[in-house]
């Protein structure tokens, strides 16, 4: 059975579709439906479980299967594809019940209760419920209340988080894979072919010995996007599992680490100057507080703007008409302004990926490390942040777009640091390089034993998107001008690249960019902006 899944390409990719749909349901239970976390409930990758039929979709054997395949040119990316599903089929069906209990970690003991107000002193609660309550606090003392049940929680969730991170390592090499990101996120394919013509924008310059030899910075999924311009010559085959191709795992830690050194000294002025505004007090006695941190993340005291009375998904697609219909998404909670830039950022994440799913097979439209879906959320994000969108879709004055602006620009920095920590955090977990990053401005996540930032098994991709976002943004104004959200070619151009392959939209530019020189760089535009 395993030898014909893999070989019958189109019909494993429509099995593929259905059991990634099935896992993101099973998931989706565990924060909504309690008997989904009873200590008797079914495991759903068992007879008579929801991901049962499935199961066969999610082994070492299929994989391998996959891997050793011998395929056309034009059937290469696909294979590479499936083969990149399979892998994180089988290390969600085999880390299931850690997942499951840090779930049950995250719930409050006693759904039936009753809830507080976010706004009373909680004496338990759910995790989500107490990071609510320390962005919607209205004073240090009931923000406090909710930081120590949310340290409670951080205790026995970060310790369920740690055992599944060391078991899905386990996982991967049982796969062969030397982690949980793949092959140390690159892996250079050789190709033998032509030393001329467009080929080369994608590859590194060839030495004088070289020949005809050039080394491509992309997986196969790449290589089969530009194959109608290579020459048809011997390709190597590779290994499907690299999570971002062209990157290494070192260089994009080395760019978290970076950014964060960067932003410290703007973050502790944002943070002193909120702590000074709050208390009355002309200097910070006692060091950073981590209700500055929340106060600003949740963009509360943004001024300047008439923010619409409900957040609604209605609100943001009329913000961007014509790229797509609406796609079905979960609204973030509506805790300041941030909470309208963090819409933003869902719609278009899910917009890129329902519109991809139009022009190519699920294994080839999404990928698990979905790097330009989470780059079009953060473009989005960025573009309501900005002060020409406040102005012509708030009307907004100058001046008030601009103040307005500002405190989004703050809520972004704090958003954009928390998304380095977590990809620190999933990468090596809470160490104490970690512990002092989060320590120089206050210690906020300490504060709540890191039950914030949450590691999702994507966070390399989130962290790329993230860092790659502002010159993505820069080019649209540059090109379409500030309000190219409604240039009739914007929905064009990003119509283009819902079409190509998930890998293939990796980088927008030529090749990777220097990724701490590119963390330097983001960190001096937010100094520019907020300084």
């Amino acid at each position: 059975m395993t030898a014909g899944l893999a070989e019958d390409l189109g019909g494993l990719a429509r099995d593929l579709a259905r059991a990634v749909r099935a896992l993101r349901l099973a998931r989706h239970a565990l924060t909504t439906d309690p008997t989904a976390l009873a200590t008797d409930a079914l495991d759903p990758w068992v007879a008579g479980g929801a991901l049962a039929p499935h199961r066969h979709l999610a082994g070492k054997r299929t994989y391998e299967a996959l891997v050793a395949r011998h395929t056309s040119r034009a059937d290469e990316a696909l294979r590479a594809s499936c083969a990149r599903w399979v892998a994180e089929l089988t290390l969600a069906r085999l880390t299931w019940d850690l997942e499951r209990n840090e779930a049950r970690a995250l719930r409050a003991p006693r759904p039936e209760e009753p809830r507080r107000k976010r706004d009373e002193a909680p004496d338990e609660g759910s995790a989500s419920e107490a990071l609510l309550g320390l962005l919607s606090s209205e004073t240090a003392e009931i923000a406090g209340s909710h930081v120590d049940l949310a340290a409670r929680r951080g205790a026995r969730v970060r310790a369920h988080r740690d055992e599944r991170r060391t078991r899905r390592d386990e996982v991967a090499h049982r796969l062969g894979r030397p982690g949980r990101f793949g092959r140390a996120l690159v892996h250079l394919d050789t190709t033998l072919l032509p030393a001329s013509g467009e080929a080369g924008r994608a590859s590194s310059e060839p030495s004088a010995s070289s020949g005809s030899r050039l080394v491509v910075t992309a997986s196969a999924d790449l290589i089969a996007v530009l194959a109608g311009e290579l020459s048809p010559a011997s390709v190597t085959k590779v290994a499907p599992d690299d999570a971002a191709p062209g990157v290494s795992e070192e260089a994009l830690v080395g760019s978290a680490v970076r950014f964060l050194r960067t932003t410290e000294p703007l973050a502790k002025d944002l943070l002193t100057r909120a702590q000074v505004a709050r208390t009355g007090t002309s200097r910070a006695a006692h060091g950073l507080a981590p209700v500055d941190t929340w106060r600003l993340a949740s963009a509360r005291e943004a001024r300047g703007a008439e923010w619409p009375a409900r957040l609604t998904g209605e609100w943001v697609q009329r913000g961007f008409v014509g790229f797509g219909a609406a796609p079905a998404m979960k609204l973030p909670a509506p805790v300041g302004a941030a909470s309208f830039v963090r819409a933003a950022a869902l719609y278009g994440e899910a917009l890129h990926r329902q519109e991809a799913l139009r022009y190519a097979a699920f294994p080839l439209a999404e990928d698990p490390h979905f790097v330009d879906a989470h780059r079009t959320g953060a473009l989005f994000a960025l573009t309501v942040a900005s002060a020409p969108f406040l102005a012509r879709e708030l009307a907004a004055g100058r001046g008030g777009a601009v103040d307005a602006s500002k405190a989004l620009h703050a809520s972004l920095l704090f958003s954009l640091r928390l998304r380095a920590l977590a990809w620190l955090v999933a990468h090596e977990g809470v160490t104490e390089r970690v512990r002092e990053l989060d320590a120089v401005t206050g210690g906020p996540y300490a504060s709540i034993d890191f039950l914030a930032p949450t590691p999702h098994d994507d966070e390399p991709a989130r962290w790329l998107a993230a860092l790659t976002t502002l010159s993505a943004h820069q080019r649209l104004v540059d090109t379409l001008d500030d309000d190219w959200y409604r240039n009739p070619r914007a929905p064009r151009a990003f119509a283009t690249r819902f079409s190509r392959p998930a890998l293939a939209t990796t980088f927008l530019a030529d090749a990777p960019p220097d990724l701490e020189a590119e963390a330097i760089r983001v960190g001096k535009a937010f100094e520019r902006e907020l300084g």
